[in-house]
């Protein structure tokens, strides 16, 4: 009787045994021990790609990482900026800083204890235009004819300079290049009765700072100065209207004022 209760015993944990493997299978789970194999973790941007020029970000920028695992799951990921502390990651998180190489290093660890290399990216982002000051003079070399000369001293400590262009009355006339702080540029010119410089500074990321300068800011000569207001009174103008020459010529000299 207790020999045929073994026998019956064994039989049934045989076939439990069975069932076990066969449900097992069927659901291709596998026991923790079997997973050997360190997460995988990429990292995105947002802007997915730089909106400044030369690589440069010009904003902030949203930085999402995703981690998998096929085996045992993900248990944590882990990040830091520049090598400072590591911090858990638990949803995307924003860069504002400004600087070059910005250092992105990151892993995952999976709920069977493998750890992942850890991975490295960088970014650059520059939000800051260039600073700096522009500097003319205006000298008299001829009849109605000047000389102007701008000095543009200007800095980026970031992405650094790149291109300085100025325009007269919205036509490039010329484009200065190089890292600076000083740039100087000379114009030679005839009396305009309207004139405009815009003067555009740009660094390596297209950052950019506009400087316009036109015939009011340009200083004229006292006698000049008193011919014009009188030219204001309205009975010269009632005579003006006569003497049309007479007339442009004061125009002329009201631009200069």
């Amino acid at each position: 009787m207790k020999k045929e209760f073994l026998v019956k015993t064994l039989a049934l944990s045989i076939i439990v045994l069975f069932i076990g493997i066969s449900v097992t299978s069927a659901l291709g789970s596998s026991n923790l021990f079997d997973d050997i194999t360190p997460p995988v973790t990429t990292i995105s941007f947002d802007p997915a790609e730089p909106n400044g020029c030369n690589g440069w970000y010009i904003s902030n920028v949203t930085i999402t990482l995703n981690a998998t695992d096929d085996i045992s799951g993900v248990n944590v990921t882990y990040y830091r900026i520049n090598e400072t502390d590591w911090n858990e990651y638990i949803s995307p998180f924003i860069i504002s800083e400004e600087g070059e190489n910005i250092l992105i290093e990151f892993y995952s660890i999976d709920n069977a204890g493998n750890v992942e290399t850890v991975k490295l990216s960088t970014l650059d982002i520059d939000k800051t235009p260039p600073k700096g000051n522009v500097e003319w003079k205006i000298r008299k070399i001829g009849c109605r004819k000047w000389e102007i000369t701008f000095c543009i001293n200007m800095t980026n400590e970031t992405s650094g300079m790149d291109r300085i262009e100025i325009l007269l009355n919205g036509v490039l006339q010329e484009t200065l290049t190089g890292p600076g702080p000083t740039y100087c540029w000379i114009i030679l010119i005839y009396l305009l009765p309207k004139i405009e410089f815009k003067i555009v500074i740009y660094d390596q990321a297209c950052n950019n700072v506009t400087f316009i300068i036109n015939e009011s800011d340009f200083h004229s000569r006292p006698r000049i100065n008193s011919i014009a207001l009188y030219s204001n009174h309205i009975w010269l103008i009632r005579f003006f209207d006569r003497f049309l020459l007479l007339q442009n010529l004061l125009n002329v000299l009201r631009w200069y004022n």
